[in-house]
């Protein structure tokens, strides 16, 4: 079970929510029915986010933001068990879909990020192997959507980006950041596991995702001919993610 703190704003629980459950669908693959389950925060003042009895995810906001999203998870040493999971939402994502356009054409690139030297990730608080950027990258790729949209003429331009396609976002970097507790590593080989027209289907979409695992960073599917435009975030766990539950 993942409460959902008080923190989160409201327009944005459902789809914290749905990017939390959707991970049944691996684990029904697997043989469990129900397995995830999202519920708000309890109306009890005795109730504490920070009780090991709860899995929680919780909204911050940060003057100088260390990260986008974090999915950290304690567990026994004795067996591997997973105790307890703890996911930080960083509210500077969803601000970052209307101000990241230069790191678009920036040095910055996930190699750089993730080829950081250990020092300088040890001062973030950060292990290298364990560092998840996936929360900042979603502003990025937010952006990029805002500029594909006012290309196609379907966001004029001062415009927000509609809230369904944050909300979309929003759900596929809950997907990630839940994978992650679930003691799932990043998986940035699934981008090429899918043919490039299968990212015109809809239907293949729904069903399998846009990359071969959630644990990618899956950057916004937008199609150059708008008539043809399927999802634009993954909408569900990928063909990885079903094996690697079902495996573990």
């Amino acid at each position: 079970v993942y409460y959902l703190e008080n923190t989160i704003p409201v327009e944005w629980r459902p789809y914290v929510k749905a990017g939390i459950e959707e991970w049944n669908k691996a684990f029904e693959k697997a043989g469990f029915k129900n397995a995830i389950v999202a519920k708000d925060q309890p109306s009890d003042p005795d109730w504490d986010a920070e009780d090991a009895r709860y899995s929680t995810i919780r909204w911050i906001t940060s003057s100088e933001p260390g990260f986008g999203a974090i999915g950290p998870s304690q567990t026994d040493p004795r067996t591997g068990e997973i105790l307890n999971a703890d996911i930080l939402m960083e509210g500077s994502m969803i601000v970052g879909y209307s101000n990241s356009y230069r790191r678009w054409v920036g040095p910055e690139t996930v190699e750089q990020i993730m080829g950081m030297p250990p020092a300088d990730l040890a001062q973030q608080g950060l292990d290298g192997r364990f560092a998840c950027e996936a929360g900042i990258g979603m502003a990025d790729e937010g952006a990029f959507l805002t500029t594909a949209l006012r290309l196609d003429g379907m966001l004029p331009p001062g415009q927000p980006v509609p809230r369904e396609f944050v909300g979309a976002g929003l759900k596929s970097v809950t997907m990630h950041e839940v994978g992650h507790t679930l003691g799932l590593r990043h998986n940035f080989k699934s981008s090429s596991a899918y043919p490039r027209e299968k990212l015109h289907d809809k239907a293949f979409i729904a069903e399998n995702g846009t990359t071969g695992s959630i644990m990618d960073y899956d950057t916004p599917n937008v199609s150059l001919d708008p008539a043809t435009q399927a999802q634009y975030f993954s909408p569900t766990v990928g063909t990885y993610d079903l094996w690697a539950i079902e495996y573990g």
